[in-house]
């Protein structure tokens, strides 16, 4: 049996993913975890700031995703929940998404647990590797 306790709002995840030159091959598409599982209960919105630092190149696009589970050593498949890939400019760049629901593939209410992180790709048409590090920071309010 699990329980949880929803509050107005919180930020509920905080993380750096370092994408090195020759980490990601092709289209392979990689997925990381910044927050833990956290209660679907009464979520509304959900709003992430990224940092692109240390950007060698226009190589890199990425974007926030979810996956939700009922039994965390099972969760399923990440899921986008933004409309596009994000492409940041060289050296350094900031960016927010706005006030994002969870996709309807996540499934929100038949699931107990979410999980948010970041996707991270090469470009396509890309003459290069990708190499950047990005700084995440995830927030949620409540119904």
């Amino acid at each position: 049996m699990q329980t949880a306790v929803a509050q107005c709002g919180d930020n509920i995840g905080n993380g750096t993913v370092s994408v090195n030159a020759g980490m990601i091959s092709g289209t392979d598409i990689n997925y990381f975890p910044i927050t833990g599982f956290d209660a679907t209960i009464g979520l509304d919105k959900i709003m992430a700031a990224f940092a692109a630092m240390d950007n060698e190149s226009d190589y890199l696009e990425y974007q926030l995703v979810c996956r939700t589970a009922n039994d965390p050593r099972a969760p399923n498949a990440w899921q986008t929940m933004e409309a596009s890939w994000t492409n940041p400019t060289t050296s350094n760049t900031l960016r927010n998404t706005g006030a994002l629901s969870a996709p309807a593939g996540a499934n929100v209410s038949s699931n107990f647990l979410i999980q948010f992180g970041v996707a991270v790709r090469k470009k396509s048409g890309a003459g290069g590797n990708p190499r950047a590090e990005l700084h995440v920071a995830i927030a949620r309010s409540n119904a």
